[in-house]
């Protein structure tokens, strides 16, 4: 791209505010639209990840709206994402639980790995608390791809030496080239960081804090890159391993984007009690004010039922068809014993598909409620 043609395409965004004055990131608005992003410029960067990146979108990352290039200077413009980085949620919260620090592992494996498969793969090279950012709905975001090469098949060592001391591999010091497994020992310094509360981890996780999720840290973390996980791929898997030993199944979670039904956690990234999944809905938990709003529901239920009038067709018929139609659909949105695993469209990993499926069984609880009213 021409100057000429670059600086009309810079033209089209007003800069609004910097964010990141020392790494030349801006807040830019799109003139004609007035839409807001965020342009980084960058002078060291290779041009085919950016390309990529930018033909293959990912809610996992930034969508890229446009690449200016100029002299040896690339003007990236992206979406710009409201929301906290795992720094921050870190400096508030301290230590997380292991359920907690799991669910984020297996995000960004999630995201990352799809890069790691590539022929040759794509790695981040700058992994770090900064560089993960929640969107307001929870979901994680890997950001700033500015270090990010296409790994180099026969290469002894990096050309230039990029990354974050703490985070950044031994051989991303020079003593050998970055591959797929650099990413991987950030992510381990990332998950013994949220577990321990501190970087070097000098607070030994305990058994509460998810030992066994210390022992995949440690491997993560080996100096000899050959004994790591070899990528993202492979760390997720032994991550999702652990997690069914350790971690019990409730239902659909948010860390995965498809398949079966997985592992999840409460609001409180505290586990649930296993003996308590098959109980009413209502009193799995350990909330007393919801069980006792729960037992009331129940009183309420079945009482109502057994003593509704009606003014023609069958007393009983109707009092059956009451007691089906509010019984049934309290323990069928409940998921009562993990209904929603037996029940076709319930147990589809689309969550439109459930959601269409738990109104089509409610319509059908309708029409036989409706029947047995009108014996």
């Amino acid at each position: 791209m021409t100057s000429l043609v670059a600086e009309a395409s810079l033209s089209y965004y007003e800069v609004l505010l910097p964010l990141n004055p020392a790494h030349r990131v801006q807040l830019v608005r799109q003139r004609e639209t007035g839409l807001i992003y965020v342009m980084k410029t960058l002078q060291i960067y290779q041009r085919e990840v950016y390309d990529w990146l930018l033909a293959h979108p990912d809610p996992g990352r930034p969508r890229l709206i446009e690449l200016i290039e100029d002299q040896a200077v690339l003007y990236v413009i992206e979406e710009y994402i409201c929301g906290l980085t795992l720094r921050q949620r870190l400096q508030a919260e301290g230590q997380f639980s292991a359920a907690a620090a799991w669910q984020i592992m297996m995000q960004l494996c999630a995201i990352m790995a799809p890069l790691h498969a590539l022929n040759p793969p794509l790695v981040h090279r700058d992994l770090k608390p900064e560089n993960l950012l929640f969107r307001l709905d929870g979901s994680l975001v890997v950001i700033d791809f500015n270090s990010a090469r296409l790994q180099e098949a026969g290469r002894l060592q990096d050309t230039t030496l990029l990354g974050t001391q703490g985070y950044a591999a031994p051989e991303q010091y020079g003593f050998a080239a970055s591959g797929a497994t650099v990413d991987v020992y950030a992510a381990g310094v990332l998950l013994n960081e949220m577990l321990t509360g501190t970087r070097s981890g000098s607070n030994s996780a305990s058994d509460a804090r998810g030992d066994w999720l210390a022992k995949i840290s440690s491997r993560c973390r080996e100096m000899d890159p050959e004994r790591r996980y070899k990528n993202a791929g492979e760390l997720r898997r032994a991550l999702a391993k652990a997690g069914s030993l350790h971690l019990p199944v409730t239902g659909p979670s948010p860390v995965q984007r498809s398949g079966p039904p997985r592992l999840a956690f409460n609001a409180s990234g505290l586990k649930r009690d296993p003996d308590r999944l098959n109980w009413l809905p209502g009193f799995r938990g350990h909330n007393p004010a919801v069980q006792i709003l729960a037992g009331l529901w129940y009183v309420i239920l079945v009482a109502g039922s057994l003593t509704a009038e009606v003014t023609s067709g069958s007393v009983w018929g109707a009092r059956a068809g009451l007691l089906l139609f509010l019984g049934g659909g309290t323990l069928l949105w409940g998921n009562f014993r993990q209904l929603w695993t037996r029940l076709p469209l319930l147990k589809h990993s689309n969550r439109r598909v459930r959601v269409v499926g738990l109104v089509l069984w409610t319509l059908l609880l309708c029409i036989l409620s409706g029947a047995l009213m009108n014996l």
